[in-house]
């Protein structure tokens, strides 16, 4: 989970997980922030389905779009060509933006930012309060872990590289016809996935 910069984008041919042939737009951001997470290097490559290469366009609903200079928050997973993908589609994208007293918040699909419930979520969620929520959960995670020592976690060290989308996607002619269901499974199943980690995003707020 990072905070970024966009900066300037374009359209290849490149291979998917299940050998598939698709085009993909790859944008470059700048990471002003790790929230969560490790990473290494400070501009990354996010890859996208969807785009125009070759004269042919494709698009896949509820991808998620970007414009250079936006401030947004990702959820991001990396991909074996170095690159990175949001997680969730457009539920993996938040845009960050300022209030009128100069706070940043965040907005997106995954929040309804109109709606107030009285005790339950706040208003808006500022970086800030995000933050928050990630410190502690780390905390919470720190102390179990020193509670149990025996049944810690083990995670493989993280060292993602920097993508060069130039090289790295080759030129591949497109197909006369691609069967798009494996592709919309995998989709629609990132969805979830990304859904159900930002409901419990939400649950744990609720309960602090």
């Amino acid at each position: 989970m990072v905070r970024g910069k966009v900066g300037s984008s374009y359209s290849d041919w490149s291979t998917t997980a299940d050998s598939s042939r698709q085009i993909f737009t790859f944008y470059e951001l700048s990471v002003s922030e790790v929230l969560k997470g490790e990473l290494s290097h400070r501009t990354i490559t996010i890859r996208e389905f969807g785009g125009e290469k070759d004269g042919i366009g494709m698009q896949i609903p509820g991808t998620s779009q970007f414009s250079k200079d936006e401030d947004v928050v990702v959820f991001l997973s990396k991909q074996s060509d170095g690159s990175y993908q949001v997680q969730g589609m457009t539920m993996g994208k938040l845009d960050v933006q300022i209030d009128t007293n100069g706070e940043e918040y965040l907005a997106g699909a995954a929040i309804n930012n109109s709606v107030f419930i009285p005790g339950e979520f706040p208003k808006k969620w500022t970086l800030q309060d995000v933050r928050t929520l990630i410190k502690q959960q780390q905390a919470d995670e720190q102390a179990k872990i020193s509670r149990n020592p025996g049944h810690a976690e083990q995670r493989p060290p993280q060292n993602p590289a920097v993508h060069t989308p130039r090289e790295a996607a080759p030129q591949l002619q497109p197909e006369a016809q691609e069967d798009l269901s494996s592709r919309r499974r995998l989709l629609i199943g990132s969805l979830a996935v990304a859904a159900a980690f930002l409901v419990g995003f939400l649950i744990r707020w609720r309960r602090k």
